[in-house]
């Protein structure tokens, strides 16, 4: 019986201080699972720390480098052309992988169970000073789901890769959101099981400068008003756009604020968002205040964004390969 293979992607930009448990994390995982036909690829975003170093000192892991145009899309898209094995495990470098739940999702005898598959994970938050603070689950899942999206960590066919086209890497950010629809929308099963797959090491997510520089950075526009427009067509969006209920309310006072010639419309539009950061009180994590403007500058700048943000499409991969 031929036995399947499969390819370690890992992707990172500045993560030395945890590519080196990531990587142990694969080598060991392979040992528990009996995986001897596996490779391990990473694909650095032009990192300024040490992160090139701390790979290297593994002989067993091939190295590319882009030197044009970066982004998450554009390095998994590389780490998937340089993939010689059968099935395509991305792990971004800054994750843990948890050998013993790989075994539910993948074998050498039988390959994957599903042509995508992915399972839950942890984030693992630590303060500007590198110090622990506690983790929580990502999904926190009772029971194996089939969802129409998926993270950045998941597994694939690399059959399923090739005819889907890989990732757009016009998306910045919200890459793996339009992975997951466009999967969705022609009948693929995307699994997501409840045991954890990986740990993330990361900043909290509710953390106020990191909000803020997504605001800074203009990342919400990728994964919301880009997001919507390119999938404006699919139905599954629609699950997620009945959810911008404050944008959408937006857009109905602005209307209404310019055909009646009065402003006050709008002065309902933000006492709505005001009801909704009340409603949601027990989960803000910083300043109150400072949350309320960020949920404005979304709903404003996502239907702004959906008319006018039109970013870069056609990049050119180009990398190089390290040799040892």
């Amino acid at each position: 019986m031929k036995k399947s293979n499969i390819s370690f992607i890992i992707i990172g930009k500045n993560v030395g201080a945890t590519i080196t448990k990531c990587i142990q994390s694969i080598i060991h995982t392979t040992t528990v699972n009996y995986i001897s036909d596996y490779e391990i690829i990473y694909v650095d975003s032009r990192s300024t720390d040490d992160s090139i170093e701390q790979v290297r000192k593994f002989k067993n892991c091939a190295i590319f480098i882009i030197n044009g145009d970066t982004n998450a899309a554009i390095a998994r898209n590389i780490g998937a052309i340089e993939a010689k094995k059968e099935v395509l495990f991305f792990i971004d470098g800054d994750m843990e992988i948890i050998p013993e739940t790989l075994q539910l999702l993948y074998s050498p005898e039988k390959g994957l169970i599903h042509d995508f598959v992915s399972g839950d994970f942890e984030d693992h938050f630590y303060n500007n000073s590198g110090n622990f603070e506690g983790f929580e689950k990502r999904h926190n899942l009772d029971k194996d789901v089939f969802q129409n999206t998926t993270g950045g960590l998941f597994l694939i066919t690399k059959r399923l890769w090739l005819q889907i086209g890989g990732m757009r890497n016009k998306f910045r950010i919200g890459e793996d959101f339009d992975l997951g629809l466009r999967l969705s929308e022609k009948g693929y099963k995307l699994l997501r099981i409840k045991e954890v797959l990986a740990k993330h090491h990361t900043v909290s997510y509710h953390r106020n400068d990191r909000l803020w520089a997504d605001v800074m950075k203009g990342d919400f526009l990728y994964y919301k008003a880009l997001l919507y427009r390119t999938h404006i067509y699919n139905k599954l969006i629609y699950k997620y756009l009945a959810r911008e209920v404050t944008m959408f309310f937006f857009i109905i006072t602005l209307f209404l604020s310019i055909y009646l010639k009065n402003p006050v419309f709008l002065g309902v539009y933000l006492l709505l968002v005001l009801v909704k950061l009340l409603y949601k009180r027990k989960k803000i994590k910083g300043n109150f205040w400072s949350l309320y403007v960020r949920y404005i500058i979304y709903d404003v700048g996502s239907f702004l964004g959906f008319f006018l943000f039109w970013p870069k499409s056609n990049f050119k991969l180009e990398y190089v390969e390290l040799k040892k």
